[in-house]
């Protein structure tokens, strides 16, 4: 039997019972669209994921599992489900923080950030318009700079109400994106955006920038947006950003 560590959203969704979908490998990951819409990501190695389940098992086409076992047309593997408990850490340093989020990115992801800085001075709903569903990759590069946005908000303490605009767009992007956009939005943890805000976000950053073919870029674009936009606007960013 294998013992799989399932993140906090696959975990939940597991014990509730039998789930059916579709799985697509992809490298070292294996992403099974649920008939609800859900999406739920088996990785052998790399970050956790809050929908993810951690387990050297490789299913194609039609799959079924629950919190016990996955069946697929030509295979069938028994697992003992483990909830993934994964480190979350305070804003430490923020100067520091900030440093290692801007030094990471290469000069493309530079642009781009720039990109974003100008439309989070037009607003939310701008930036969410400008962005979800935009890119090359699985995850297009503009779904994965608003998984940044959030993502330095919330360590940041910040009100800002893109959450709520990402989730009224989620129909616009693929399913496996929405996955990542959704769990950013109503707060999950991503172990390796995490471990930029621990004791050494330089090392954690350039980690995370290696992700994907620009996943990290892309989401290191995103907080370090939202950081300088937060260090340029200072105390109007209530009044400028709502």
């Amino acid at each position: 039997m294998i013992v799989a560590k399932a993140g906090k959203l696959a975990y939940k969704r597991l014990q509730g019972g039998e789930v059916c979908g579709t799985a697509f490998p992809v490298k070292n990951c294996t992403y099974i669209v649920c008939e609800g819409g859900q999406v739920i990501a088996i990785y052998e190695r790399g970050p956790s994921l809050p929908f993810g389940i951690c387990a050297n098992v490789r299913p194609q086409g039609s799959v079924s599992m629950c919190a016990r076992e996955i069946v697929w047309k030509n295979g069938k593997a028994d697992w003992k489900l483990e909830k993934e408990q994964i480190a979350e850490y305070e804003l430490l340093d923020e100067e520091k923080t900030v440093t290692a989020v801007c030094s990471a990115l290469h000069s493309e992801a530079e642009i781009f950030s720039e990109t974003i800085g100008v439309r989070l001075k037009e607003g939310a709903q701008a930036l969410a318009d400008a962005l979800i569903g935009r890119g090359r990759g699985l995850t297009p590069s503009g779904d994965d700079a608003l998984v940044g946005v959030m993502y330095a908000a919330r360590k940041t303490g910040k009100e800002f109400p893109l959450a709520h605009e990402v989730l009224a767009r989620l129909h616009k992007t693929s399913a496996v994106s929405a996955a990542f956009l959704e769990a950013a939005a109503t707060g999950e943890t991503f172990s390796a955006i995490e471990e930029v805000f621990g004791a050494d976000p330089f090392s954690a950053a350039q980690k995370l920038s290696g992700y994907g073919s620009e996943s990290g870029q892309a989401v290191l674009a995103g907080m370090a947006a939202f950081f300088i936009y937060l260090k340029e606007n200072g105390d109007e960013y209530e009044q400028r950003i709502l």
